[in-house]
């Protein structure tokens, strides 16, 4: 057997494999689809390897370990191929927690990963700063791309994609936000995708968690009583940052209330200075009685109902009209049913299953359906002249069917409402 990589996939996380392997002068080969393919062979660590892009070319006696992208299902093939002939499979997380010789943070959830692990690092980097500290992973800076920046302290949001096909994380601290229906076209039932979320606790020292009345092993973060003007749903995510703060010199489960206080009091005065990521809720600015919210990041049915509470408590005396719709990936939109909102005036529904979510919207809610956003939107601002009213762009859905990603989906909104 020879000492060769086999990179499955080729997006960030495969090509930032490549960067590490190249930093170490070690062999790879990619691994993908004919489309992921062509829609990166110019990279600089693409052109001069060999790409497969079927089973039957790959050689099982050329390779030591399989490095698997998140992208990948634990039943995929290729994967299966590597379990059969006893290859070893490493994630970039795997290979990062082996490298970075610091404490490592794993944050995990359906929704407020990366406002939280973001909230954290503004914490970390004043309240120590004699440590190197920083948010990355899925917040948009591949993990083995931050080797080189030698962190004290890792702040690594996580999905369940990668915890799936990670082996064993020995983490400092591991949080779980909260658990609603996600991705449910790749993981099987609500029970996979749970059971899958609680394998960021198995190896960690110190365990928080949303809703645990084990106080014994795990600190409920949800029962910290602290004080800001966030929306209600960023203080959740303030008080989970707030509790990794906790965690880097205390045990969560027996936590020192003199430093705790001091600790929250100073947290207090932190985020007052902290700047949200976009496509998060993000207020665009009013036109003509008009607010507008950008909120692509939305892509669950759970978001998009924290999206409209959060949106009412802030403009009690407006009407809202909701754009949403794309992908729903197999999720189901019952919940909708179980929630009212007196605000909620009109629902804009676009997207691949628009009629879907039109059927449970339209049992309390005025609905219509159009082509794309660009209508869907201009239909909103056409009937909104006289009253005042948020449009609220909170899709509730991924962006896949029209977009490559919700950022290019948040910032079309961006450009079509002129902010």
């Amino acid at each position: 057997m020879e000492n060769v990589a086999l990179i499955l996939g080729i997006g960030q996380t495969g090509l930032s494999m490549a960067n590490y392997l190249s930093s170490k002068q070690l062999s790879y080969t990619f691994f993908d689809s004919v489309s992921e393919f062509n829609l990166n062979k110019n990279s600089e660590f693409v052109k001069s390897q060999e790409v497969l892009t079927s089973v039957s070319e790959i050689n099982i006696n050329k390779f030591s370990r399989f490095l698997v992208s998140p992208g990948f299902k634990s039943d995929h093939e290729v994967i299966n191929l590597a379990k059969k002939n006893g290859i070893p499979l490493f994630t970039d997380i795997d290979i990062y927690f082996q490298e970075n010789k610091g404490k490592k943070i794993l944050v995990t959830g359906t929704n407020g990963k990366t406002t939280t692990v973001l909230m954290a690092e503004h914490l970390l980097q004043n309240l120590y700063p004699q440590l190197k500290s920083a948010a990355i992973g899925n917040v948009g800076r591949p993990v083995l791309d931050s080797l080189n920046l030698e962190l004290d302290i890792s702040i690594i949001e996580i999905s369940s994609f990668q915890l799936e096909l990670s082996g064993d994380l020995n983490s400092h601290t591991s949080l779980l936000l909260n658990i609603s229906q996600d991705h449910l076209d790749r993981h099987l039932s609500m029970e996979e995708y749970a059971s899958i979320k609680y394998k960021v606790f198995d190896n960690a020292l110190n365990k928080a968690h949303f809703d645990s009345n084990d106080q014994k092993n795990f600190f409920n973060f949800n029962r910290l009583e602290i004080e800001s003007d966030l929306a209600e749903h960023d203080k959740k995510n303030f008080k989970a940052a707030t509790t990794i703060a906790f965690s880097i010199d205390m045990d969560l489960t027996n936590l020192d209330e003199t430093i705790k206080s001091k600790i929250v009091n100073q947290s207090q005065n932190l985020i007052k200075s902290f700047k949200k990521p976009n496509h998060r809720l993000e207020v665009l600015g009013s036109k003509a009685n008009r607010v507008f919210i950008n909120d692509s990041k939305s892509t669950n049915v759970a978001s998009l109902l924290v999206a409209l509470e959060a949106t009412q408590d802030l403009y009690p005396d407006y009407q809202i009209l909701l754009l949403c719709g794309g992908d729903s990936k197999s999720q189901d939109f019952e919940p909708i049913k179980q929630q009212q909102f007196n605000n909620l005036k009109k629902c804009y529904v676009y997207g691949k299953d628009k009629d879907r979510f039109i059927k449970y919207l339209n049992l309390h809610y005025k609905t219509e359906s159009f082509q794309d956003l660009r209508l869907a939107l201009r239909s909103s601002i056409m009937e909104s002249r006289k009253e005042e009213t948020v449009i609220l762009f909170s899709p509730g859905c991924a962006s896949t069917d029209m977009f490559n990603n919700y950022e290019e989906r948040g910032n079309l909104f961006r450009e079509l409402t002129g902010f």
